[in-house]
């Protein structure tokens, strides 16, 4: 499973009106970023640390099905963000969840995924 980039474009096409999600996906995640990632030494960033956790567990999910993982990044795509009242970045949207998530302690977002699969 891998972790699509979105934009405002393709937010509709690929989340609402996807296969995935007319065919009773289980939750779509999507993660705000800034779009700034560290570079060099650098500590990350909490949305490159966020984004980390992101491709972790879309890893983990993988063979689960009635998940997506999606990306976006914050501030070249305020339409969405303005859409699901999201100011700041990083956020994580639980779209079937319909829960914000601020944190990125990957067990605490998993708790709430598995839930929601149950």
């Amino acid at each position: 499973m891998d972790v699509t980039t979105l934009t405002d474009e393709n937010f509709d096409q690929n989340v609402w009106l996807s296969p995935f999600i007319t065919q009773g996906g289980a939750v779509s995640v999507v993660l705000f970023t800034n779009g700034v990632k560290a570079s060099g030494d650098e500590k990350k960033k909490a949305s490159e640390r966020m984004s980390d956790v992101l491709t972790e567990l879309a890893a983990d999910y993988k063979e689960k099905v009635g998940l997506k993982f999606f990306e976006v990044n914050f501030a070249a795509n305020k339409e969405i963000a303005t859409r699901y009242d999201v100011q700041s970045a990083p956020t994580l949207l639980l779209l079937q969840i319909e829960e914000v998530i601020g944190g990125y302690i990957k067990e605490d977002i998993k708790k709430k995924i598995d839930k929601k699969l149950e």
